[in-house]
């Protein structure tokens, strides 16, 4: 039987590949993509023609060109032609931002994370009314939470915001005029810091400690998200025989009880008198400051590197990472300075010790994860599912 093919659908298909290419290798000439594309000229000529008219891409002289005749016109994405509206809920704090097509965070605010879903999905409302005036080509959402996030998106195990299943995804689609994306946070900075570091193979993991602590887990440029999307909920591993006998009656993890922000401070409490502060004063941040100087605080800095060290050695002999990036509010309020002892425990304790290293987007990384998650569907953004 003889196939017939639909023009308009194989239009529509050079256009895609095209605009692939584009956003890939561009600036780029007409001639280089049908080399790429292995399109013909005139087809890549009238997709090309088709992505001028829509704004998505832009077209301008080379300024490299340094032979004699003209000058080549070269393609690439038009930063103006989308943009995205991310988002990191944070245990304390909620960070919002537009990005434009190329990636970049154009514009930022800060909130006060709120205690119920229902006001978190009304401060992105007025914040999407408030930008949709400024950005006319507002074109998705996209948001990180701290909490586990299953693939119809929703959310449970979030207790810093409610302690019950929401179905988040689906209550702020119909609050927005735009489509919706949802992740764990920790996976959407994981991705993040992979993107803009250029990791695109191999295994990187991402591990956040702050309020909570948790990792994301990226191979081969892919999130691995596991059976029930519970891949990287590290604040459970078990640290501490001991506590196998004890009911989990707090909603925390073994090692969440052990190296977290508050963690920290409640440990801290239990010797406030020996590190000479008041109560309303310990933090992270003091903690790690009084190291040299307070031998309470020596005993338990050097008891949070151990721990972690211990978590990175577990985690490097089941994924063999080439990478661990630390981030989160602990790493950045004084525990990456050190990195270097918790190297050097690791290095003593694996196998093949990964590279282990501090964030590079310490306030950013979700943000950065929340565009990626955007890109990754970018083309039902533009053409629609049936494009």
């Amino acid at each position: 039987m003889t196939r017939i093919v639909n023009p308009k659908v194989m239009g529509m298909e050079n256009e895609r590949t095209v605009f692939q290419i584009i956003r890939t290798n561009g600036p780029i000439s007409r001639s280089e993509i049908a080399k790429h594309s292995n399109l013909s000229k005139p087809a890549v000529s009238s997709a090309v023609s088709r992505l001028l008219r829509s704004q998505l891409v832009v077209e301008r002289t080379s300024s490299n060109h340094n032979k004699v005749g003209r000058k080549p016109l070269l393609l690439s994405l038009n930063p103006q032609a989308l943009h995205f509206m991310c988002v990191d809920i944070g245990g304390t704090k909620t960070l919002l931002g537009v990005s434009n097509l190329s990636g970049n965070i154009i514009k930022e605010e800060t909130i006060v994370t709120p205690k119920s879903w229902d006001q978190v999905i009304r401060d992105i409302r007025i914040r999407i009314e408030r930008w949709a005036g400024i950005y006319k080509r507002l074109s998705a959402v996209a948001l990180g939470v701290p909490g586990v996030v299953d693939r119809e998106g929703r959310v449970s195990f979030a207790p810093n915001i409610e302690d019950r299943v929401f179905p988040l995804k689906a209550k702020l689609q119909k609050a927005v005029p735009m489509p919706v994306f949802v992740d764990n946070d920790v996976n959407l900075a994981a991705w993040g810091e992979a993107q803009r570091r250029k990791l695109y193979s191999g295994t990187v993991v991402y591990i956040s400690i702050g309020t909570g602590v948790g990792a994301g887990i990226i191979i081969d440029g892919h999130l691995y998200r596991g059976t029930a999307n519970h891949a990287g909920e590290i604040g459970w591993f078990i640290i501490d025989k001991h506590s196998l006998n004890t009911p989990n009656k707090s909603g925390l993890g073994c090692l969440e009880k052990e190296v977290s922000g508050p963690a920290l401070v409640r440990k801290a409490l239990q010797v406030s008198g020996d590190l000479h502060l008041r109560e309303d004063e310990i933090n992270p941040g003091i903690i790690f400051s009084l190291y040299g100087t307070s031998q309470a605080a020596e005993e338990l800095v050097n008891d949070w590197i151990r721990n972690v060290a211990i978590l990175i050695c577990n985690l490097s002999t089941i994924l063999d990472p080439k990478i661990v990036i630390l981030g989160g509010g602990v790493i950045t309020a004084g525990g990456k300075k050190f990195i270097g002892n918790i190297r050097e425990l690791v290095q003593l304790n694996t196998q093949r010790p990964p590279r282990i290293e501090v964030s590079k987007y310490p306030k950013n990384a979700v943000l950065y994860g929340a565009i990626a998650l955007c890109m990754e569907n970018l083309e039902t953004l533009i053409w629609g599912k049936g494009g």
